[in-house]
């Protein structure tokens, strides 16, 4: 079970981990979250997971969003956390099936109350951890789901499109400061090389 302490972080015994969509339909005191004084305790990583995931009247804390992606690689891998988030948004909320939103009035109206939360999830995670969108594993859920979030709610695509600017800037910010980082430390050891003395040398 993974366990989330008072301090926001994680640790693991006996991990298990759950199918996010099994999950969904299994029994709900399997995947029961526990609390002590308002404060969320522990619970099975499926359950944590769930609780990332925002719905049409929820979203999560702030606290522990930053606080559960930042210790979930501990478990699984940023692809892999995002595919469970895809996977849990596909069961609960249907995202990814346009047809019945187009024709289900109810169910369109669902999606687009879920919709900007969703994004909104998106963004603080690109935000707060964009070395996790190096990675093109993670980035092909992310032009899944935003293409999925466009297509049944096109009144986000002004937000998606800000996100994903505002997310290569940051990456292409951190890959300049990378090269930088290696040529400084390359001319340093030039440097101390060059230093270096016959004498130095021959001491």
């Amino acid at each position: 079970m993974s366990t989330i302490q008072t301090n926001g972080t994680l640790r693991s015994k006996d991990l298990t981990r759950f199918d996010v969509v099994d999950s969904v339909l299994a029994p709900s005191d399997t995947y029961t979250l526990v609390y002590r004084d308002g404060i969320l305790l522990s619970g099975p990583l499926s359950s944590l997971i769930q609780h990332l995931v925002p719905t049409t009247d929820y979203y999560p804390d702030q606290a522990y969003l930053f606080a559960f992606i930042l210790s979930s690689r501990l478990f699984v891998k940023p692809h892999e956390l995002l595919a469970k988030v895809v996977a849990v948004c596909h069961a609960q909320q249907r995202l990814g099936d346009p047809v019945s939103a187009a024709l289900n009035p109810l169910h369109k109206d669902q999606l687009s109350r879920f919709v900007p939360r969703l994004v909104q999830l998106l963004a603080e995670w690109t935000d707060k951890f964009p070395y996790d969108f190096r990675d093109e594993r993670v980035m092909a859920h992310v032009r899944e789901i935003t293409h999925q979030c466009v297509s049944v709610e096109p009144a986000v695509r002004h937000q998606v499109s800000a996100m994903l600017q505002t997310l290569l800037h940051r990456l292409t910010a951190l890959d300049k400061y990378e090269t930088f980082l290696q040529q400084t430390g390359t001319d340093a050891t030039v440097g101390s090389a060059d230093a270096l003395s016959p004498v130095s040398v021959a001491h």
